[in-house]
């Protein structure tokens, strides 16, 4: 597959955003507040044209740790997936916080994503945790 990633508007991201992680549920519930924040980074998958993967990154530090930053609204179109665009944004994802001195990545990764986190040089760093209406996760975090 011959995927081409690039910068997004927030509007952009929802588009694959609301039926991968929103299922079944509003639209708008595939929004986040830190969509608004001029530090907020989406990136697109296209394949021909086509957005088919979105990840959002934006700088969250936890507690007295330094140059972090974290991962939101991860999602590739469910007929898309497992063909390798979900690595290649995250490595698109890598590159530009590294860019930005990031020393890290973390993110609240859903029960059925952490072999994929794994797969990708994350690690679970938490207890498995509920969020409401979403369901059952891990918090993972990459060095990089």
């Amino acid at each position: 597959m011959n995927i081409k990633i690039k910068r997004i508007s927030t509007k952009e991201a929802l588009l694959v955003r609301a039926p991968v992680l929103r299922k079944n549920q509003p639209p708008e519930w595939a929004s986040m507040e830190e969509d608004k924040l001029p530090s907020t980074i989406h990136f697109g998958g296209f394949l021909s044209n086509n957005i088919v993967g979105t990840a959002t990154v934006y700088p969250e530090n936890r507690s007295n740790n330094q140059n972090e930053w974290r991962l939101r609204g991860m999602a590739v179109l469910d007929k898309y997936q497992s063909n390798g665009i979900g690595e290649i944004l995250l490595n698109s994802c890598f590159d530009f916080i590294k860019s930005k001195n990031g020393k890290s990545l973390w993110c609240n990764a859903r029960i059925g994503a952490v072999k994929f986190y794994k797969k990708c040089g994350f690690s679970i760093c938490s207890k498995k945790f509920n969020i409401i209406n979403i369901g059952a996760h891990f918090r993972m975090e990459k060095s990089l």
